[in-house]
């Protein structure tokens, strides 16, 4: 299946739950004993590869923001994917005016 239709697919069905119901295997909460700030990775398979992009719920209300993609193959890659996404949601906050609604390519 291509990638953006396999996004698209997972992407309907979380849309259409609670953020409780954001769970295995369809999604995941990222948490570690020192905290990942409530990010979440979205768990899917394309092209033979585990996708796994990482957001979070925010800033708006009713709103999950993608803040990078990674992949799955025995661990998370980029290796510093929590740096990356910790930056970015810091960078959405304090300029939340530069944050724009994702459109796909057609």
């Amino acid at each position: 299946m291509e990638l953006q239709a396999a996004f698209d697919v997972h992407m309907e069905y979380l849309c259409a739950r609670q953020r409780e119901e954001w769970r295995r295997p369809k999604a995941a909460k990222l948490t570690r004993p020192n905290g990942y700030n409530d990010f979440f990775e979205i768990r899917f398979m394309s092209d033979r590869v585990q996708q796994r992009p990482i957001g979070y719920f925010g800033p708006g209300q009713n709103t999950f923001t993608v803040l990078l993609w990674a992949t799955e193959k025995g661990q998370l890659l980029p290796r510093d994917w929590h740096g990356i996404a910790t930056r970015r949601r810091e960078e959405i906050a304090s300029r939340p005016d530069q944050s724009k609604p994702f459109k796909w390519n057609s």
